[in-house]
């Protein structure tokens, strides 16, 4: 017998099954970013953190001018880490953010970013 009738169970070939079949719940939309947004806004920007926004250097020689400095254990060994904002980064994200979203993407380690973000936006104002 063909099951074209609203009782009986979905076909296997259908990919999903109809709304109605659905139970209440099942249309809760499921969040994976961050649930409170500062602000709404219409347009997003992603911007890449380490060599664009920034930039990071273990050798000393990067200490004269460094905007920031700090400690990061990688690998059981601990390394101080000169940092130094590219020129008009600040004034770039302040003037941006009042349009976009700002995310930022990076490769980096989750701890690492953490104090590179604390530099390029320390009151967490600009980035989200």
């Amino acid at each position: 017998m063909c099951g074209g009738g609203s009782n009986s169970p979905p076909s296997t070939t259908d990919p999903l099954p109809s709304p109605s079949r659905l139970s209440p719940g099942a249309l809760t939309p499921v969040r994976d970013g961050p649930r409170k947004v500062r602000r709404k806004l219409q347009h997003t920007l992603v911007l890449e953190l380490d060599g664009i926004l920034l930039y990071s250097s273990l050798l000393a020689h990067g200490q004269k001018d460094a905007t920031a400095t700090f400690t990061t254990d990688f690998q059981a060994s601990s390394y101080k880490v000169h940092v130094k904002l590219r020129p008009h980064a600040q004034e770039f994200l302040e003037s941006l953010s009042k349009t976009y979203e700002i995310i930022i993407y990076t490769t980096a380690k989750k701890d690492y970013a953490k104090k590179l973000l604390e530099v390029l936006d320390p009151k967490k104002k600009l980035i989200r």
